[in-house]
């Protein structure tokens, strides 16, 4: 029995339609997969989290270096600290992303290299097979979208299309290494992929509108 009929209504911010039908089928079909095998992958930007006007790690890198500041004010005297209090493009440019991320690690110290390295071990080891469920928003998720749509059983891949200029921002998101002449929205029509429209599937993008 599937989750809807058994009166618990899931998505409650999702429209009723075609996408909203396609993610809860999926849900519904979910213990045909072994345990195992349920590997899900999201891009972050765009997709988990909106990137505009801002990129969210952006805004918070700003907060955590202005806070870090206010209760050390010698701070501001070291470069990194000053381009990101004053706003210094230019500077953060000319540093390099490399010397201006290693200028500003104290600001996390709970965390170790060892600690570190250890994560990024873990994820390579999942990521090490093929996810059933798969989310992104441009042509730089395809790598991650096919896997899911290959899989063998229930599966689902998820393209969110920004085009909610009222409520959020229309735009078509654009991998940032390579160029492609097809519309990532076009690629998801001809694969096969569940587009999700800010526009017309989300009855509620943010919690306050």
């Amino acid at each position: 029995m599937g989750h809807e009929s058994m009166g618990e209504r899931l998505l409650p911010s999702w429209r009723d339609g075609a996408t909203r039908d396609a993610i809860i089928g999926f849900l519904d079909n979910v213990e045909q997969i072994p345990p195992d095998d349920r590997v899900a992958v999201f891009d972050n930007d765009g997709t988990m989290w909106a990137e505009k006007p801002n990129y969210t790690q952006l805004d918070f890198m700003l907060h955590e270096v202005g806070a870090a500041v206010a209760a050390r004010p010698e701070l501001a005297e070291e470069p990194a600290y000053r381009a990101v209090v004053e706003h210094d493009m230019a500077t953060m440019a000319h540093m390099g992303l490399e010397a201006f991320v290693t200028s500003l690690l104290d600001l996390f110290v709970g965390l170790t290299p060892d600690e570190f390295d250890a994560k990024v071990a873990n994820i390579q080891r999942v990521l090490g097979r093929a996810p059933c469920v798969a989310g992104g928003n441009s042509a730089g998720d395809t790598e991650m979208l096919e896997p899911a749509m290959a899989y063998n059983g229930p599966s689902l891949a998820v393209l969110v299309d920004h085009d909610d200029a009222e409520r959020e921002y229309a735009y078509e998101s654009m991998a940032g290494t390579f160029s492609t002449d097809e519309s990532i929205i076009d690629t998801a029509a001809r694969l096969g992929w569940t587009v999700a429209s800010i526009k017309n599937d989300r009855s509620t993008v943010f919690a306050h509108s």
